[in-house]
């Protein structure tokens, strides 16, 4: 006589481990959104002191710069080349040569959670939604940047590239995403972080 499971009992322990599958997988789906909020939230608090950092030894704000780049964090003339955003003039390029002591971050600017690019953002008169002011943000964008035609710029239409819905929610209802155009609740095209703003 063959010893081993008659088929019912294995069809019990493919039913038990199938309701433990369904039990523990919610839980699991709900820590790894959580890990990735997180991150981001330390990512964003990084560049915050490294923006600065940088602020303190140049007394300007680094240039915008498209998503992805690095606006000075890195290295004093990363920005030069770029073709999109604000660069700086050749009397502000030579003071941010001369006062730069950087690198202000450990490792250049990483991908989100989502495999998305930050972009930072620098608005001397404000931007969006935002009322006027000068503001210096980062924003997270979700899945491949779009680019502009002519210097691989962000092209207008950026709702493709947004951070999923369910973050964008959870963002808003914890004050971290500023631009919520329709409202908090309500997944919108952008995250916003703002650094700091006079």
């Amino acid at each position: 006589m063959k010893n081993g499971f008659t088929q019912v009992e294995l069809i019990v322990v493919i039913a038990i481990i199938s309701i433990l599958a369904a039990i523990v997988s919610p839980n699991a789906y709900r820590a790894i959104e959580k890990a990735k909020i997180t991150r981001v939230l330390a990512d964003i608090k990084g560049l915050k002191t490294a923006a600065l950092a940088y602020y303190g030894d140049v007394n300007m704000w680094p240039p915008d710069v498209c998503p992805s780049e690095d606006p000075g964090f890195m290295g004093a003339n990363t920005y030069t080349s770029k073709c999109c955003g604000t660069t700086p003039t050749a009397a502000e390029a030579a003071i941010i040569a001369s006062r730069w002591n950087g690198p202000y971050l450990e490792k250049g600017f990483t991908n989100t959670p989502w495999g998305g690019s930050y972009d930072w953002e620098f608005w001397p008169s404000g931007g969006w939604t935002l009322p006027a002011g000068v503001y210096v943000s980062v924003r997270p964008y979700y899945g491949t940047v779009q680019k502009g035609q002519a210097c691989g710029c962000v092209a207008s239409s950026i709702a493709a590239t947004s951070v999923p819905d369910r973050f964008q929610i959870q963002l808003q209802q914890e004050g971290f995403d500023l631009y919520h155009i329709n409202g908090v609740d309500v997944a919108d095209s952008e995250v916003i972080a703002v650094i700091t703003n006079f």
